[in-house]
């Protein structure tokens, strides 16, 4: 499963998009969140919130806005209500 994360969280600088999140397994670039739902993983980012994504598709040879296919997951913790027993 790879990770994502905003690096910085927001990047007012980027030419391109100024809430770009990159996706990375380890320290390999695999390209970026696509900019039609970047904005929402961007906020979860900023706000701290736990996220991972599964790759779906990666085709190095396609732009790094179409690399890469990601089945985002949030990783809440369970309250204490919801545990099992």
């Amino acid at each position: 499963m790879a990770w994502m994360r905003a690096n910085p969280p927001t990047e007012p600088t980027n030419p391109h998009d100024a809430f770009a999140v990159e996706i990375q397994d380890g320290s390999a670039k695999l390209g970026y969140v696509p900019g039609f739902c970047n904005r929402h993983v961007n906020r979860l980012l900023v706000d701290s919130v736990p996220i991972a994504c599964e790759v779906e598709r990666f085709d190095p040879q396609s732009p790094p806005w179409e690399a890469v296919a990601v089945r985002v997951h949030m990783h809440q913790p369970l309250t204490t209500a919801f545990r099992a027993a």
